[in-house]
Order: structure tokens, then sequence, then C-alpha cells
């Protein structure tokens, strides 16, 4: 859950989408915005990190071979997700 004051801002194209999902999609003729809101587009965990510390987390994921991706950012807002 977003902390009170603040909102997610999800960058669409920052992260591969799989095959399946967009065949689920194409199959099923469902809307983008649903896809996102039931399947998370193939994204699993999100780790939140706040500016000053990513440089630090990247590296530490690099050094354990973790595949990631800078997905979005937090704003200000009324705990909601936004996708760009």
């Amino acid at each position: 859950m977003l902390p009170k004051g603040t909102s997610a801002v999800i960058e669409l194209g920052t992260w591969p989408v799989l095959p399946i999902f967009e065949h689920l999609q194409k199959l099923g003729a469902v809307a983008e915005e649903e896809m996102l809101r039931t399947f998370n587009m193939g994204l699993g965990m999100l780790i939140v990190v706040p500016a000053k510390k990513f440089k630090k987390a990247q590296t530490l994921l690099e050094r354990a071979g973790e595949k990631f991706y800078s997905v979005g950012r937090i704003v200000k807002g009324d705990r909601k997700v936004m996708f760009s």
C-alpha cells in the first residue's frame, strides 16, 4: 500500500512484457487498463527504493546477478497507481 499523500507512476515500456500476456489480451479482447490491473503485465515483485539509494540498490542487484527494471517513481498524490 502506498503511503498517505503519494501515488505511483508506472512507465509503460520500461520492462519486457511476456508474449503470454499479449496473447491473452488479444485472445480475450481485454483492454490494456484491465490487463495492467489484473495481471500487472508480468511485473512480479516491485521494490520501492528512495532515489538517493537507487545506485546502491542497483549495484547490489547487479552483483547478485538479478535482472531488474526501473519501472516508475513515487510522486505526491492520493494513493493511486497511474500509468504513463
